[in-house]
């Protein structure tokens, strides 16, 4: 019961932190792309993959591959990913 509590809580400044996000600029490292639906996984810098935010990209409009940094605006976000629309490569 009390993880449970700490779980909630958690999410609740997780969810907080990620809103703010909305409406800024990240620079974006690639690790997986899906071009049949023109979509993509990152993650900014400082955020470790399989532990913190996933960074899904929407819309991509260039080639890209993991490994591949490009800039994107946050325009969503939930508990534990930002949604985001790429602004160029880099």
């Amino acid at each position: 019961e009390r993880y449970a509590e700490l779980m909630e809580i958690q999410q609740e400044i997780s969810l907080a932190k990620n809103l703010a996000k909305i409406g800024t600029t990240r620079r974006v490292l690639i690790d997986e792309v899906d071009w049949a639906n023109l979509t993509a996984v990152g993650r900014t810098a400082g955020d470790s993959p399989e532990i913190d935010n996933e960074v899904i990209l929407e819309d991509l409009g260039s080639a890209l591959s993991p490994g591949h940094f490009l800039t994107a605006e946050i325009i969503d976000a939930t508990e534990y990913e930002l949604y985001a629309k790429p602004e160029n490569t880099v």
